[in-house]
Formats: C-alpha cells, structure tokens, sequence
C-alpha cells in the first residue's frame, strides 16, 4: 500500500508564504514502512492551491496536517483548544498557542484557508481526524508543531527555533532532532538529511520548510500509530487539535480537557481492541481480544484477511460487542 503524508505550514494572512512538504510511504506486508520526502517548498496561497489541484488529485490514499486553525466559529478571543492547549502546556513547556477568531483578517469570509479547504474538499477530502488512523482515502486535520517536537521527541522545554527569536542553539537542536528521524527504528524518513543538511540557514523560507516537515511527519505519526502515541484535543465544533505526545503530556491534557475533549469519535475507529470490560474477561475472550486486534492491524495494513478461525471467533463470542464487530468487519471483507 502507498500513501503520500503531507504538511502545509500556512501562509495565514498571505503577506508572507508558508511552505508544503510531501512524503511517500509505503506500507510493507509486515507492517514497516520508510518515508521519503519528494518535495518541500514554499507556497502561498495560492501555490498551495494549485499544488493541491495538480497533486492531490493523484493520491489514492493521502493525509494532510495542516498547521492553522480550520474550525474557527468564535468572533472574538480564543478557541477553548488553544486557551486549554496554554492552560495544560504553558507551565511545564513555555508554550501556549496561536489566538483564531473571525476578527482575525486570516479568517476572514475571503480567506486563503477558506479556499484551499474548499479545494479539498472538491477532492473528496475528509475532516474527522479521529478516523484518520489506518483508514484509506483522502484526510485532513489541523496540527501544531511546538507540542509536536516536544511529543516526538520527547524535550523538556519549547525550542525557540523560530527566526524571530535569534537563537542558533535552537535551530541546531531542532535540525539534531530532525536527523535522528533518518535512523529511527519506525518511520523513519530515510533521506531527511539531504533536504536538512547540517549547515541549514536559519532564515523565514527554512523555517517554514522545517515546519511543513514536521506537519508532514505529525500526519504519518498519527496514521501510523493512533491515539496510542497522539492525542486529538477540543471539538469539531469549536475547533480541535492534534498532536503526538509523550506520558507527561498525556497526563496534563487529562488533567485540563474534559473527556469529552479527548480523542472524541466512532469508538471502534479509535481501539477495536477496547470492546471488553477488563473485570469481566475470561481466558477465552483475552484470546479473542487478541485476535480482534489481529483483525484491526490487518485492516489497517492491507493485509489477507481470509483467516477461518476469525469466523468461529464470532459465533463463539458471548460478548455481543466484539462479537459484532467480527461480524461486521467480516461482511465488509465476505470472510463469513
């Protein structure tokens, strides 16, 4: 299976250009996978519109982190996300976020971002970010690349990587960070280092670079690995983000978001290996909670789904739940 991961670090306003990054993967039958990036450049807006009209229309399957709010219904203000995200993150990581609202010109009626959504959405884009793990198609869903370093690579503190803020150290540690991607044990991205060399100028046009990479990456972390190593916070009503995280981060969002705030969607796209009630499993359904997982691992990576004991797995289940998502997924499939 191929999919293309992408990161657009937008141009917001539009005075200045942000930059798109693509990255192929593809999916092998035991499940790894090497990303490689094709290409990342500076767009504005309406660069990034024509390389989604002349790209994206080629991507069968293709998931796209974009780094600007794309639910904004307040006037005024901030998002509960972004006051939440500050609330959580602020204390412990010197970090909070950007402020949308719909006075802010960049998300005014006319907007660039209004315009490229729409250009997604002309391409049968998605826009439900608890559903992006494993799935197949075309996706989008917003994303923010300070919690993001911090999430992948596990760091104390916010890198102050950001031009304006003249600090060299900075920008070397995140290039450091960047690099180490080459040699991770899973996914990694193979040619980082020829895109990001060592002597990488700390200027406007790099720095978006390394942002578009970073959205790119989010996108391929989280298809990858799920709210298992990510976390999507806030609403699809009043605006959401995701971002991976380490345990640290895990547990201050728990302690800031209501649970209705995290990792919110269809329950069975989320951990189909979460239907059994821990105090009530016997032996027999430990077993099947495995090959339940089995099953979702194998829907997400292509896989042959044509095991027989799936079949008698179902119709021996006494727990209704997984019973009927065996039987579901198998209808899908025709295995039973």
């Amino acid at each position: 299976m191929s999919i293309v991961f992408s990161g657009f670090d937008s141009a917001w306003g539009g005075k200045e250009k942000g930059a798109i990054c693509d990255l192929l993967s593809t999916i092998e039958k035991n499940g790894s996978a090497n990303l490689e990036i094709k290409v990342t450049k500076p767009v504005d807006w309406d660069g990034a519109i024509e390389h989604a009209k002349n790209n994206y229309s080629k991507f069968k399957n293709h998931v796209l982190a974009i780094d600007q709010g794309l639910i904004v219904p307040n006037k005024t203000g901030q998002r509960p996300v972004e006051n939440k995200i500050a609330s959580a993150f602020m204390g412990r990581y010197s970090f909070g976020a950007h402020t949308s609202n719909l006075e802010n010109p960049c998300y005014c009626e006319e907007a660039g971002i209004w315009k490229f959504l729409k250009t997604l959405d002309n391409l049968n884009y998605k826009h439900d970010p608890i559903s992006v793990p494993g799935m197949a198609g075309r996706a989008y869903f917003e994303c923010y690349p300070h919690p993001a370093i911090i999430g992948l690579f596990n760091l104390d503190k916010r890198l102050d990587y950001k031009v304006k803020k003249k600090d060299p150290s900075a920008w070397g540690k995140l290039i450091e960070c960047l690099h180490s991607l080459q040699s991770r044990k899973e996914l990694p991205i193979v040619n980082i280092k020829e895109w990001v060399p060592c002597d990488f100028p700390q200027n406007k046009e790099n720095e978006d670079k390394l942002d578009s990479i970073i959205s790119a990456y989010v996108a391929a972390y989280f298809w990858h690995f799920g709210t298992e190593k990510s976390s999507v916070v806030g609403t699809l009503k009043d605006g959401y983000m995701v971002t991976p995280v380490n345990k640290e981060m895990a547990d201050l969002i728990e302690k800031k978001f209501d649970s209705n705030e995290i990792n919110q969607g269809n329950p069975q796209l989320q951990s189909l290996g979460d239907v059994f009630e821990e105090d009530e499993q016997s032996q027999t359904e430990i077993e099947m909670e495995t090959h339940l997982q089995e099953m979702a691992d194998a829907v997400k990576f292509g896989f042959d789904l044509s095991n027989p004991s799936w079949s008698s797995l179902a119709n021996e289940c006494k727990n209704p739940k997984p019973a009927a998502l065996f039987r579901s997924l198998g209808d899908c499939f025709s295995l039973f």
